[in-house]
């Protein structure tokens, strides 16, 4: 991977660059992915056979949309999905808890990785100092090939404890440190943040059952959905940060990429800019690099098989193994 460009620290400046083509075109891409979440959920009520072709047109759509949909409540945690900063809370939230996550959860979590990307707690491309080299693999290989979805999903449970339980639970299950023991101390800070949380767990409980029940035989399409759907969120998720050098908070790489692959990620490959610019929208991101005169960090193509390989070796900083085997994305 390359070196961080000079100046890499300075703190971003930016400002919010909202245009109406770009909101309308926010518009439509909530539209599209709401209408699909209300097609999963309506489709068993609907007297259509459940072919192998309806599997596919169902899972397939799921698989495509499932990084535009992220990248969606992405820019919401961000405020620049849109201008108004009641609309782009309230969209942003119905979209997070669509894809069944808690959207102040999220959106504590990220901003908590703009802060220490790199750092001992945000490195999940290396291996945990205490641990062994195979168990840190297994967590990894898992964390990209779908569990850093499941694990944020998951994150449903934690309501079940008590606000002043909840960093406890955290560092019993991720360990002291991880991203998601520091979630928890900044909840138990803020009560109505945890509140809020917890209310939005609730609605997601409910859609989980009704998933169920609206399904009942086939289970094992609920199942499908969710993987199709984990598979390539977590796989891109961490990709621009892969092998990048550390405790350089602001780096991460400029990955060239097809404009449709990019398209569909929101362009989310050019996640060096984003970090310079966090509140730049993403369909500003392309311009905002042709404009600085920066060019791409490296291929797409080439860091999907660069991240296939393994985790790195743990630094030489010393890193307390969490329970899960090592540090945790986020």
């Amino acid at each position: 991977m390359t070196s961080p460009p000079p100046n890499a620290n300075h703190p971003d400046r930016s400002r919010h660059f909202h245009t109406w083509w770009g909101s309308a075109l926010n518009i439509l891409l909530t539209v599209v992915v709401l209408a699909h979440a209300v097609v999963l959920f309506t489709f068993p009520l609907f007297d259509i056979a459940l072919t192998p072709w309806t599997v596919a047109a169902l899972l397939l759509s799921t698989f495509l949309l499932a990084n535009v949909h992220w990248g969606l409540v992405h820019d919401a945690c961000h405020g620049s999905l849109f201008y108004s900063k009641v609309t782009n809370q309230w969209v942003g939230r119905v979209l997070s808890v669509v894809l069944f996550y808690s959207f102040e959860g999220m959106r504590l979590g990220h901003l908590l990785h703009h802060r220490y990307s790199r750092t001992p707690l945000d490195r999940p491309d290396h291996a945990a100092a205490n641990c062994s080299r195979l168990r840190s693999t297994v967590v990894y290989y898992r964390q990209i090939l779908g569990g850093d979805y499941l694990s944020k999903v998951s994150t449903i449970f934690a309501s079940i404890f008590p606000l002043r339980a909840v960093p406890w639970w955290m560092k019993t299950l991720f360990g002291e440190k991880s991203m998601q023991y520091e979630i928890g101390k900044q909840l138990k800070k803020n009560s109505a943040l945890h509140t809020t949380a917890v209310i939005e767990h609730a609605i997601i409980a409910l859609e989980l059952l009704l998933l169920c029940v609206l399904y009942q035989e086939f289970l094992w399409m609920v199942v499908a959905i969710f993987m199709v759907r984990a598979f390539p969120i977590s796989l891109c998720n961490y990709l621009p940060h892969f092998g990048t050098p550390l405790n350089q908070v602001i780096y991460a790489e400029n990955l060239q990429a097809p404009r449709w692959v990019a398209g569909l990620m929101l362009y989310g490959n050019l996640h060096g800019i984003h970090h310079r610019y966090p509140k730049l929208p993403w369909y500003r991101l392309e311009a905002r690099r042709q404009k600085r005169g920066q060019a791409h960090t490296g291929s797409i193509a080439t860091a999907f098989i660069q991240q296939l390989r393994g985790p790195f070796p743990a630094p030489v900083t010393k890193v307390t193994c969490s329970a899960s085997g090592s540090e945790q994305l986020l």
